[in-house]
Formats: C-alpha cells, structure tokens, sequence
C-alpha cells in the first residue's frame, strides 16, 4: 500500500508536468500564427495585413485587400534545454524534436459591412525526452502535447453604418487536445517500471478584438484582443508496465481523468502609428492569467483522487514591433518581445524549465504577380540560465540550473482573391483659356483680343476700297489703289493719312512759339554759312575793348549777303 500512495504522488506530479507541457506545449504553443506577424515579434494586433488576423486579431478581416484573403504556411520550432546541478557534476541535455506549427486562414468581405473567416491550426506539438541516466526520469522520460485549433470567425466595419473607423471581431475557438506523457518508476534492488498517462479532450472557447482608426490622426490604429480560457478535462488511458515480481505492487491498467489542464485567458492591447506613408511601428502589452489555475486533480483507475495545487502568478509581457512596407514590391520588418515565465523558482523542474524570455525578430515579404505574395520570418529566443533553490522539496525533488534557448523559422504564402483594382484617376484638364470667346484658345489664337472666323482666331480679312487688297496687307486701306499695296499709283508709299489736299487741309493745332521760331532761324543761317565761319569763334579769353586785326579783304561770306537773306526769308515763309 505505502508504493501505491507514493505511485499515486507519483502520477500526481506526472499530472502537474502534463499541465506544464499542455499549456505551454514544452513552452511554445500559442505563440506564433503567420510568418509576417512573427518577424514582428507577434505585434500585429493593431496592423492586419493578411488573414491570420483572425488569431490575432479578428476585427482586422474588415481592413484586409481582397474580397477573401488566404494565408497558409508553418512555422518550425527548435527547443533546446539543458540542466546540470550546482556543482557542475552532473549534466543532462533534453532530446528535443523540433514543434511544427502549421497555419491555413481564409477571410474576406461578403457585405461592405460585414467579413467572414476560417481559421485552422493543426499544432504537431513539441516532444521532450530525457535520457534514461537524467536525475529526474521518475519525474518525466517524454512528455508531448498537440493540439487542433478550427476559428469560424465574423467581423463587422461600423464605418458603413456611420461610425468610421471601427470594427470588431469574435471568433469560436473549437479546440481538439492531445497529450502524452511518461514516467519511470523505481522499485530499488535496480528494478525498474514505468508509466505512460494519454488521452484528449474537445472545447470550446472563444475570443474577440476591436480595430479603431480615428479619422483625426491618419496613421494612427488602436487594436485589442481578448481570448476566453479553454478549461479541458483529459481522458484517458494509465498503462503500467514493471517486471512482474513487482507488478502487484502498481494499480490496475484503466482509465485515468485529468482535471485541470487549461489554455490561460489573456488579453493583448496595442497601438500602432504608421509614419512617412511606408513605415509603420507597433507596440503591445499582453497579459495572461496563468493564477487561474489553482488545482489540478487527478482521478486514478481506481477512483481515488489527488489534488495539487498550483503555484504559476500573472505575468505581463511586452511587443514590439516595426517595418518598412513598399506595397507590391518588398516589405521588411523587425521585432522583439519580452515574455515573462509565470512558474516560480520552487516549482522550476524538468517537466518545464522556463525562463523570463527575450525574443528577437525579423522577417520580410516579397510580394509576386497576380497578388500574391510570401512572408518569411526568423525568431529567437536569447538563451538563458535560472537555477531552482539549493534545498530539495516534496514538489521539487531535484535542484539545479536549467538553461533554454530555442530558434524559431516560418515561411506563408499571401493570395489577395479578388482583389478591387485601384481605378486610374480621372485626369481633369486646367480650364482653357479663350478671351476673345471666338473658340480658339489663347495659346494658339492668332489674334486672342480679337474674335475671329479664320480657323486661327483672327477675323477674316475683307478689302473695304474693293482694289483688290485684302484690308490686312492694304497700305491705302480707305482709298482705291493698286496691287501689290493697295496706294494709289501717284502717292505710292505714302499713307492716305499723309497726303494733303486742298479740300482738307490739315488745321494748325497752335503757334509756334518765339523761341522755335529763333531756333529755326538760327539752324537756317547754319545750313549757308561757310563752314569756317560757323566753327570760328572769338576766344573767350578776349575783351571787349579788344580790337580785332585789319582784315586786308572783306570775308567771303558777306558777299552772299543778298541771297542769305532771300534764303531765310524763304524759310521762315514755310515755317
């Protein structure tokens, strides 16, 4: 009887490891759903770009291009734990097989209100095995936990409805679990059994989200998501197998229940702010309620029952996210978060040796033809160390430093089905300028002041003295002339304007004045004077009383002195 109490201590520590492994799948379940979203560090809640939203964030199927949206891929996951005690001694490294996480979405518009989606997630979960020398084989030899998540998924745009810029999201999350866990079981004198627990559960839970971009900062996008717990209660198999001389001592073969083994409510809200049209930068806080789970009960074939109580605390990590995004040619993006572990130092085992992580992210896009596009993306977590507390307990039987580092690689193929194209912007011309109103615009009118008939603006010529000269190369335009000016013969090359007649003469519009009338006589003398005569001058330098020398001869000019004067008057009768 006393081996059978401690098998059943045995089974309950067992059911806490599974518990361990089921909602943290070896520590990496729930994490990443989509490549694109994992290069950001999963801080996408805020900026949907692909159906994946529908994890993430449901409400953002409103805001995706596309009547429906595909987005399937997987993303692989390789673990890598390591223990060694306090001395250094002794050393473990955990065989880990690597997680492949798969992923297939589909999502879109079916009302300008109102999108549908389907998610599916088919999680081969992660598998741990310790060697058969690991100090803590009687805690756990393999553990493994898988899971099948479908998301029928509805979002409605209020925008349509006269509140722009919200949407909100619910998603069912129908949740197929699978879990298997072994053990070995000591007897002493080197003899050796073991036990391997299994079974699976089926739930339903839920989770919601809401998107807001407010009109008043373009750019700016607030998203939240909450996801309701998925409490599951294990059924299955407890299947023994020891050498028979101690057989006896271990329970029946039968059906075992665990009660217990949950996904934790969490919720993420983010804010995102997409700056110089390309770049766009997110940060998120996300909180997950892992106190929830006080108990886990185990219930043995027999029908006894053992209860142990969980110690795991709240915990409140933090995303971040940012990528530059040059729409139908490449994107390429970076992240990081920090993902508080929510077991305690007095809990740590081989079952689960968590550690606070910091993961690193990148990822970029390359968009093909026919709207479509891939996602690849890269994820690690730094490695670190946590030790346990240097005394053994009942809860923690073996004590040491534990060390976790895992890489993290995905690839997702995007279709835009039915994508609306953008259509061409219509090009309006800068009104035509026609001042004259004649049809023909300025920069081509031949004559813009002026309504004209011709063909380039301008009137059509006419030849009003009828000489046969068109009015617009017509000299003479008012007086019958002769080809090629249109003058008359006798006054050709001069304008009719020009000409004077006897019948109208043109009248004096006022006297000329004294002066004029001095200056005209003083350039008429100039024109007869000899020109030595009018270039001599007496010096200034002379006096009055200076007397000049005797000429011998009278000059020459003044022997002209009659016609001078018949020349002047002459000329003054004109002017």
């Amino acid at each position: 009887m006393k081996t059978l109490k401690l098998f059943k201590v045995s089974l309950a520590v067992m059911a806490v490891t599974l518990s361990a492994s089921f909602a943290h799948a070896a520590g990496f379940q729930l994490g990443n759903q989509g490549s694109r979203a994992m290069g950001r560090a999963n801080a996408v809640v805020a900026d949907p770009k692909d159906a994946s939203t529908i994890f993430y964030n449901p409400a953002g199927l409103t805001a995706l291009d596309g009547k429906f949206n595909l987005y399937l891929g997987a993303i692989v996951i390789d673990p890598s734990f390591k223990y060694k005690d306090f001395d250094g001694n002794n050393k473990t490294d955990g065989n880990v097989n690597p997680l492949v996480s798969g992923h297939f979405y589909l999502g879109g518009k079916v009302l300008p209100w109102l999108s549908v989606g389907l998610g599916f997630n088919p999680n081969e979960g992660a598998t741990v095995k310790w060697p058969a020398n690991s100090p803590a084989s009687n805690v756990v030899r393999e553990q493994s936990a898988r899971s099948l998540w479908f998301m029928p998924t509805l979002a409605v745009d209020f925008g349509a409805i006269g509140i722009k810029g919200l949407s909100i999201g619910a998603t069912a999350d129908l949740v197929y679990s699978y879990a298997y866990l072994t053990q070995d079981i000591g007897f002493g004198g080197g003899q050796t059994g073991r036990v391997a627990l299994s079974g699976n559960d089926f739930k339903v839970g839920g989770h919601f989200g809401v998107l807001y971009k407010p009109e008043l900062v373009p750019g700016l996008a607030i998203g939240a998501t909450y996801r309701l717990p998925v409490r599951n209660t294990i059924k299955g198999t407890a299947d023994f197998d020891a050498p028979a001389a101690v057989r006896g001592q271990l329970p029946p073969d039968g059906k075992g229940v665990v009660d217990g083994l949950d996904y934790p409510q969490y919720a993420v809200f983010g804010a995102g702010y997409t700056f110089f049209e390309r770049f766009n930068l997110e940060v998120d806080g996300v909180w997950t309620n892992w106190r929830d789970f006080t108990r886990l009960q185990f219930t043995f074939p027999d029908g006894s029952q053992s209860t142990t109580q969980r110690l795991w605390h709240n915990t409140l990590g933090i995303r971040t996210g940012i990528e530059y995004r040059n729409q139908g040619v490449f994107a390429v993006r970076a992240g990081f978060e920090y993902d508080p572990t929510p077991v305690p130092k007095k809990t740590l085992d081989f079952a689960l040796p968590d550690v606070n992580r910091d993961n690193l992210s990148a990822g970029f896009t390359i968009f093909l033809p026919a709207d479509l596009w891939i996602d690849v993306g890269g994820y690690y977590l730094v490695g670190k160390s946590r030790s346990t507390p240097h005394t053994p307990s009942a809860i923690q039987p073996v004590v040491g430093i534990y060390h976790v580092s895992a890489y993290e690689v995905g690839a997702s193929l995007g279709w835009a089905l039915g994508k609306v194209k953008e259509a061409p912007k219509e090009v309006v011309d800068a009104p035509v300028k026609d001042t004259d109103g004649d049809g023909v615009p300025d920069a081509t009118d031949a004559c813009p002041m002026v309504a004209g008939t011709d063909g380039t603006g301008c009137p059509v010529p006419v030849d009003a003295d009828n000489d046969g000269v068109l009015d617009n190369v017509d000299k003479c335009p008012g007086v019958t002339g002769v080809p090629p000016d249109g003058c008359p013969p006798l006054t050709k090359m001069v304008t009719v304007s020009s000409m004077p007649t006897t019948s109208a003469r043109p009248k004096r519009v006022k006297r000329r004045s004294a002066a004029a009338r001095i200056r005209i006589r003083m350039a008429t003398v100039s024109l007869v004077l000899p020109t030595s005569a009018r270039t001599s001058r007496r010096p200034r330098t002379a006096t009055r009383t200076q007397t000049a020398a005797p000429m011998s001869s009278p000059p020459k000019w003044r022997s002209s002195t009659a016609s001078s004067r018949a020349f002047v008057s002459q000329t003054l009768a004109r002017a």
